[in-house]
């Protein structure tokens, strides 16, 4: 009897066994086929866009691979920020201002080496004590392995309502004070977009005469125009940083304002791989282009702190934070 008992148990687990095995097969079978056809599909859909989020990394990077993305890697010899900041650019700088403070080229433009230049070391301790201070806020480790993406340009195109873009992905609000900014800062903010990194939006401050106005920062509904405290509080994190305009005067930084003001109106950039476009912008590219456009020929002030070659022509949020230009003064944390 017992031995009865043992051999039917045995054929129901072997059936049960047998039906999981072909229901896990089913399974992978037609996840495959969901993931070719989401990598080839011209429309995507918010479903689409779901099940995006819900792979494991590897397979979604296949997808979007295949669609023509390109993830925005930082590499593993990079171990801190610091590993970021091109010192042998700083000391060109330095070189470079030496010789324009002194020939007169413009006075107004670079700080005086008698007075208020700062000298290469004491720079390079300061710019060790602000990776230090990023470090605080966001561990690089972690911010290293955060996953970016940058859409391809006809995903953008024709998807752009369920992709969305740097810009367009509010959060569930913050406390950021933002009274402490001053012309010229970049607001960073955190919201729920599609594999944008850390951040997922931009803003370079532009205090105006009404009260409601506060900064600029593209976003893909209006193209270029205002962002109130009001709308940049509607994130999940909001943070104020600060510019250092070293070798030249701080004077750049109200340069800056004014430069992304007379941007009022244009078009949002969608492509985002080509941040050099002046006729298009999107929000973290007007941030990085109100620095680097007005500068003078012989120092262009850079505020992309991801390196050339790793961005390949796009400048998102995320590498304004990474750049040490950037320090900040508060945040809503």
């Amino acid at each position: 009897m017992k031995n009865r008992i043992a051999i039917v148990v045995g054929f129901v687990a072997a059936i049960v066994l047998l039906f999981t095995s072909a229901s896990a097969v089913s399974a992978a079978s037609e996840g495959k086929d969901r993931n070719r056809q989401i990598g080839t599909k011209e429309r995507l859909t918010a479903s689409d866009v779901a099940y995006l989020k819900s792979l494991p990394r590897d397979e979604r990077r296949e997808i979007l691979t295949a669609r023509g993305w390109r993830e925005i890697v930082i590499p593993d010899q990079y171990e801190s920020y610091q590993d970021l900041v091109p010192v042998d650019e700083l000391a060109t700088a330095y070189r470079e201002a030496l010789k324009a403070s002194g020939s007169g080229v413009a006075k107004n433009e670079v700080l005086s080496q008698s007075d208020q230049m700062r000298g290469l070391d004491e720079t390079l301790k300061a710019v060790e004590q602000g990776c230090m201070e990023k470090e605080d806020y966001i561990p690089f480790d972690d911010f290293k392995t955060e996953e970016r993406w940058v859409p391809s340009a006809k995903d953008l195109k024709r998807n752009s309502g369920v992709v969305g873009g740097w810009g367009t992905s509010p959060g569930d609000g913050n406390s950021c004070d933002f009274g402490q900014s001053a012309n010229g800062d970049v607001v960073l903010l955190k919201g729920s977009g599609l594999f944008p990194g850390v951040f997922c939006h931009a803003a370079i401050v532009t205090y105006n005469w009404a009260s409601y106005v506060f900064s600029i920062g593209p976003d893909g509904d209006r193209g270029v125009g205002w962002n109130s405290r009001a709308e940049l509080k509607r994130y999940s994190h909001a943070s104020v940083q600060r510019v250092d305009t070293w070798p030249l005067s701080s004077n750049r930084r109200q340069t800056a304002a004014d430069y992304a003001y007379k941007q009022l109106g244009k078009p949002y950039n969608w492509i985002f791989v080509d941040k050099w476009r002046t006729d298009a912008f999107y929000c973290s590219q007007l941030c990085w282009a109100a620095y680097y456009r007005p500068s003078p020929w012989y120092y262009k002030l850079d505020i992309d702190g991801v390196p050339d070659g790793l961005d390949f022509g796009a400048v998102a949020p995320d590498a304004l934070w990474a750049s040490w230009r950037t320090d900040t003064v508060t945040c809503s944390d």
